[in-house]
């Protein structure tokens, strides 16, 4: 029986990466506190403005000084944005009307700010310090501006793609942020010409209201979180992920109100995702016993009946990995400590290979009649078990069987290997494999005798060759070989 290693990959996981991690430490579980900050906000009033810019700053990945201040691009960008946010209501040229403010905004945003479409370029700060951005970023820079000039937006979430709406106080009016030209795009000829080109979505028409989903400033922020997470699995980078993913749940958890789509519905299972993913890429890059750790650290919060599927994965690649080192004792004694992990039927399986290596060995190693006798009797042990097939304990057993006669035909000839065959064929009952041994060693004994025969004709000793092949005959009755032998000395002799 071959075993094999096995991975156990989530729903989720992607497949074909570079292992990228190589920290030996675990993922953090617990979220920034921040998140509850913002989460918090939320359930109690509105966002102010430059509220909205420092979430999406955080959910952006900028790193803080020990005393809260921003660090390096983030401090960069959100000077930047608080001086656009604080200077836009006093433009002369801010148009008075609602509808002509949504506009102007949308330009002024690319003339100032959005140089490059980018598909994976989420983050707000990066946006700033390189103008690249792509619907995500865009949008969330949209909402901060426009709730900075007292325009009223919201976002708008489709299968793939991302946008906001504002509100000009008589109509709902879509913004297509990736594009200067996307303020109400189902009104504009030239958006339409150019947006396939810049942005490679399809654009959902303002009067089709299917597959959309309307977001709260916080799970628009949220979606920086969700696509850096994308992002971090895709280049394997699987243990920042789970943080993340832990930090979106904890944004997302306060919420009165939550987006019907299926991005937002369940927060805490992405995160058991994330989690498992994380897990199945320490199997698959042979880290058994760090994946064991994190099913330690990470199933009593995220329970899941994956769980158990997991560890034996795990659990058996490290059983393998000991067996196939010789170490066949330190999986047994690791199978016995860690039983506790599987149900009956997994442990059952596990249970099944360690013994069959602790078969193997004590077979493999028998190189005395007394250690044969040991194997055979541990064999015979476990056959009362059940644990093996019929068929292996067969061929474990005829192992150590044929050793032994080999061992007994050099030191006391084949009768020695002919008499042990019978008694043991006679002891556990015959197959072929046992047949056939017994047959060859006979055929090897007729031949000595036939041979040492053949010495006394030879040397005309006719008489000592006839009591010979008598004696030959009642060792094997009706043997041809043995028969032509007296019919030939015994013509020798009449003559």
């Amino acid at each position: 029986m071959k075993h094999r290693y096995l991975i156990i990959l989530s729903l989720f996981l992607l497949q074909g990466f570079l292992f990228a991690q190589s920290s030996t430490s675990l993922p953090r579980l617990e979220p920034d506190p921040k998140a509850f900050e913002f989460a918090r906000i939320e359930r109690t009033r509105n966002y102010f403005w430059y509220e909205i810019l420092d979430m999406a700053l955080w959910a952006s990945g900028t790193g803080y000084s020990k005393d809260g201040a921003l660090l390096n691009e983030g401090a960069a960008a959100r000077t930047a944005i608080f001086s656009a946010g604080e200077s836009l209501p006093a433009l002369k040229d801010l148009p008075a009307a609602k509808a002509d403010q949504g506009d102007f905004l949308l330009n002024y945003m690319h003339q100032r700010f959005l140089k490059t479409y980018a598909e994976r370029q989420t983050r707000l700060d990066l946006l700033v310090t390189t103008g690249r951005y792509n619907c995500v970023s865009s949008a969330v820079l949209y909402t901060i501006l426009a709730s900075a000039i007292g325009l009223e937006s919201r976002g708008i979430l489709t299968k793939d793609h991302a946008f906001v709406q504002v509100n000009t106080g008589t109509e709902l009016v879509d913004v297509e942020t990736t594009n200067p030209y996307g303020y109400n795009p189902g009104s504009k000829k030239e958006f339409h010409d150019r947006f396939g080109n810049t942005t490679g979505f399809a654009y959902v028409a303002p009067q089709n209201y299917r597959d959309r989903s309307v977001l709260t400033q916080l799970e628009l922020v949220s979606l920086i979180l969700t696509n850096r997470i994308a992002d971090l699995e895709s280049r394997g980078y699987f243990n920042e992920a789970v943080g993340l993913a832990v930090d979106k749940a904890a944004l997302l958890s306060m919420r009165s109100n939550p987006s019907n789509s299926p991005f937002f519905m369940n927060p805490q299972k992405d995160v058991v995702d994330r989690v498992f993913n994380y897990g199945a890429s320490l199997i698959k890059a042979g880290r058994e016993e760090d994946a064991l750790k994190w099913a330690d650290l990470a199933s009593p919060g995220y329970p899941d009946s994956r769980w158990q599927d997991f560890n034996y994965a795990a659990m058996n690649n490290l059983l393998l990995k000991m067996i196939q080192a010789k170490k066949v004792s330190d999986a047994r004694i690791m199978l016995d400590m860690e039983a506790s992990r599987f149900n009956p039927v997994n442990y059952n399986k596990l249970e099944v290979m360690v013994t069959e290596a602790e078969l193997v060995q004590v077979t493999t190693l028998a190189s005395t009649t007394e250690e044969a006798e040991r194997a055979l009797e541990i064999i015979t042990r476990t056959e009362g078990r059940g644990l093996i097939s019929a068929a292996r304990i067969t061929e474990l057993r005829n192992f150590v069987l044929l050793k032994e006669a080999e061992r007994r035909s050099k030191a006391s000839g084949w009768q020695g290997a002919i008499t042990y065959m019978e008694s043991v064929i006679n002891r556990y009952g015959s197959n072929p494999q046992l047949q056939n041994a017994l047959k060859t060693y006979k055929s090897n004994r007729v031949i000595d005798l036939h041979n040492q025969f053949a010495d006394l004709y030879n040397a005309r000793k006719y008489e000592d060759a006839r009591l010979f092949i008598l004696n030959a005959l009642q060792e094997f009755p009706g043997d041809r070989q043995l028969l032509s032998d007296q019919s030939m000395v015994e013509k020798a002799l009449k003559q």
